[in-house]
Parts: C-alpha cells; sequence; structure tokens
C-alpha cells in the first residue's frame, strides 16, 4: 500500500463530570463527581443537529417495523431509544462520512443489530441469576451459532424457528441477512473472506456471553477477571473491526498478531468499558436489579464494598494511564511496520472510536447524563464546554 503521513495525536484537555443524584437503596443519594483525561484525534465531527439524529432514527425504527421487531421483545428500552443511541455512535465514530454515505449507513444499520442483542442478554443473565441451578445455554447457542452462520455467507434454515426465550430471534436474522447482502459492496475481493475478522470478534462476545450465562462473572470472581471479561463483553474489538471493514482497511495478519497491536485493542476496548460504566452509572445504579453485575462501578461497589468515589477515582485513573500509554504503542508500531496506509488509517479510527464516544454519552437518554453534566475541554487550562440535558 502507498505510504502515508502519520499524524501522532497529543492528550489534550478532559473529560469532567458529576452527578449529584446517584441512589442506590444500600448506598443512599451521592454525589460523585471526576475527571480523565482526552485524546484530540486527527477527525471528529461537530455535534449533530437533533433533526438529523430524528431523521435517522425514524428510517431505522421504520425498517425495524418491517422485520418484526416490537418494543415487547426488549425490557431494557424502546426501540428507538436503542437506534438513537446507534446512530449517535455510528456519527462519531466516523466522522469522515456524510450523514447520508453507505458506509455510516452500513456502521449504523450493524451497531444497531449489536444494541437489539445486548438487550435480551441482560434479561437472559436476570433470570439466570434467580435458579438454584446451572442454566441450559443449548438454545443460547443455537442463537449465537445461527448468527454466525449468517455472518459467514453459511446457509441456515429457510424456515426460522420461534424460540420462546429469544422472541426477537427472526427479526435478528432477518436484520443480520440484510446486514449479509450489504456488505458486499464494501468487500474490495470476498466478503465472506474480509469481514473474517468482524465475524471472529462476534463469535468471541458471544463465547463471553455463554460464559457469564452458565457461570456468573459475579462476586465469587476477582476484579481482575471482572476487567477482562469487561473488555471483551463491551464489544469494542468488534467494532473497531467493524468500521475497518467498511472504511476498506485491511490489516496484514503480521501486524494484526503483534503484540503491540494487540495491547491497542485492548486499551481501545478498556476505553469504552470504562467510560460506558462511569458516565452511565446513573442508568446502572438507577435501574439495578439484584445480582445484575454488568458493570464495572457496579461490581466494585456493591459486590466488593468499595467506596463508590474511590472506585470512579481509580477507573479515572486507569483510563489516563492506558491513553499516555496508547501514544506510546501507536508510536511503536509505526516505527515496526512503517507508515503503511493501512494501519495509519486505522490509527486514527482508534483515536476518533476513543474520543467520539464522549458527546454521545452526553447526549442520550440512555445514560441518564441529564442527572448531572458532563464537560469536554480540549485544552487542560482552556474554559469546560459544558453540555446539559
Amino acid at each position: 500500500m502507498t505510504p502515508i503521513a502519520y499524524r501522532p495525536i497529543k492528550l489534550r484537555g478532559n473529560v469532567k463530570f458529576k452527578f449529584p443524584n446517584i441512589s442506590h437503596p444500600s448506598l443512599g443519594m451521592q454525589t460523585v463527581t471526576g475527571r480523565f483525561r482526552r485524546i484530540q484525534p486527527n477527525l471528529s465531527r461537530s455535534e449533530v443537529d437533533p433533526a438529523i439524529l430524528d431523521e435517522m432514527s425514524v428510517k431505522y425504527t421504520n425498517f425495524s417495523g418491517l422485520l418484526g421487531f416490537q418494543d415487547s421483545h426488549f425490557k431494557h428500552y424502546p426501540i428507538k431509544t436503542m437506534i438513537l443511541t446507534a446512530v449517535q455512535f455510528a456519527l462519531y465514530w466516523m466522522p469522515g462520512f456524510d450523514v447520508a454515505s453507505p458506509e455510516l449507513d452500513f456502521a449504523a444499520r450493524q451497531l444497531i443489530w449489536i444494541w437489539f442483542l445486548d438487550d435480551p442478554m441482560e434479561e437472559i443473565w436476570n433470570r439466570a441469576q434467580k435458579l438454584d441451578k446451572k442454566p441450559n445455554i443449548d438454545a443460547l447457542r443455537f442463537v449465537n451459532d445461527t448468527y454466525i452462520k449468517i455472518f459467514s455467507g453459511k446457509s441456515v434454515p429457510k424456515e426460522i424457528p420461534v424460540l420462546e426465550e429469544f422472541p426477537e430471534f427472526g427479526s435478528m436474522c432477518a436484520w443480520a441477512t440484510d446486514l449479509t447482502i450489504r456488505s458486499k459492496e464494501f468487500a474490495k475481493i470476498s466478503s465472506a473472506d474480509e469481514i473474517e475478522y468482524v465475524v471472529e470478534t462476534l463469535q468471541t462476545i458471544f463465547d463471553c456471553y455463554q460464559w457469564h450465562t452458565i457461570s456468573p462473572v459475579d462476586k465469587r470472581y476477582n476484579l481482575r477477571t471482572f476487567q477482562d471479561w469487561g473488555v471483551v463483553n463491551s464489544g469494542g474489538s468488534w467494532t473497531l473491526e467493524m468500521i475497518a471493514f467498511v472504511m476498506g482497511i485491511r490489516l496484514s495478519s503480521e501486524i494484526r498478531r503483534n503484540p503491540a497491536f494487540r495491547k491497542m485493542i485492548n486499551i481501545a476496548s478498556g476505553n469504552t468499558q470504562l467510560v460506558n460504566d462511569i458516565l452511565g452509572m446513573g442508568k446502572d445504579f438507577g435501574n439495578h436489579i439484584e445480582g445484575e453485575v454488568d458493570s464495572e462501578l457496579v461490581f466494585r461497589v456493591l459486590t466488593k464494598g468499595e467506596n463508590l468515589q474511590d472506585a470512579v477515582n481509580s477507573m479515572c485513573a486507569r483510563i489516563s494511564q492506558d491513553l499516555e500509554d496508547l501514544i506510546f504503542i501507536k508510536q511503536t508500531l509505526i516505527d515496526l511496520f512503517g507508515e503503511e496506509e493501512n494501519l495509519v488509517r486505522f490509527l486514527d479510527v482508534i483515536d476518533t472510536f476513543i474520543d467520539g464516544q464522549n458527546v454521545t454519552y452526553v447526549e442520550n437518554i440512555r445514560y441518564k447524563c441529564k442527572r448531572g453534566y458532563v464537560s469536554l475541554s480540549k485544552e487542560s487550562d482552556e474554559e469546560d464546554v459544558q453540555f446539559t440535558i
């Protein structure tokens, strides 16, 4: 590939937050504050007009209705809320594409599918907590295997069975099939081969689901194991592979197997998990169901007995430290492999992925940032830009 100039980024500014009404029966009402460092990516998107967000969300909501999705399929959030969330992430994670571009459309549809996948899993975990025996995961394995076959281009039964545990299964298969057809537009040679890494990371998420279903990663486990599980469960590696695919970025196996590259992916995915759990704490504590531990903050505070503010401080410090390491790791990859076009473009994807989520958490009702405020600054000594809801 043609060499292109690598433009290194720096840590500039902070994400600051204050949530004055974090409540739980065992905690009472608490005010939580904190900050963590930001990176300033080479590419970013300015705040999106709400009318554009609404127009895109309506389009995908109507499409979901055509495929048979119903709000009753999901217990935590209505369909439009999940779609709005996915659309916002797509916009800020792919700032180099017009809102009407086929690339952004494909990414939004992929993210909607993964959000639809996540909600039923949380409900299954909640039900499993109430059982006195290990749950049977045969149905879950069948559902997961079917999705993998669809995305891999393999044949599946024409008649998708109706499963009581997964009322959304038929509609999810229809959406996945539509995505598989659309993916051919972005393949340079063979869609089945080029989407291999997207499918591989999706399979890892499914393996993570099955682990947590059969043996919940709860208070029996140590924090480090929960963190490792949480990084995979975040879906960050899958999202990065999906964005790379739709952008035409094809990385060599030599780059992929390098430990510095793998650590970079781990940092980016871990950042997704940490930021989600910190800025989503209003949702996680306010909607908490006994035994539910898919948030590191909930795990540390409600199951391990840590002080809430201390746990938040620790997680914020980890974000900042990881971002410091990320800068060195990216330069290491450039020194090892040169300014190869695919690699340089992927490093920009990493940066927009990490920083692009912050505005979404501020704007989106799912994460309840309206309970306090989140402010973003581009320089440490610069007046913060506040977003309130």
